[in-house]
């Protein structure tokens, strides 16, 4: 079966998350948020799977204690 999620862009990523753009690079660098690069060169675009980036919004949440 072919995976037919759609990706995100940062400015969607960063409009889904309330954060600044900026914020959602520094994450993807840190590898807080797993991203593709669509094509070669550095000034190839970055995307997000949707589901990818719930998991990791998952991963990172605080617990509260008892």
């Amino acid at each position: 079966m072919v995976n037919t999620e759609r990706f995100m862009d940062i400015h969607e990523v960063a409009h889904f998350m309330r954060m600044s753009e900026s914020t959602i690079r520094r994450y993807i660098r840190q590898g807080r948020i797993p991203a593709y690069k669509i094509g070669k060169g550095q000034t190839s675009p970055l995307r997000v799977r949707k589901s990818e980036l719930i998991h990791s919004i998952e991963r990172h949440r605080i617990r509260s204690s008892p």
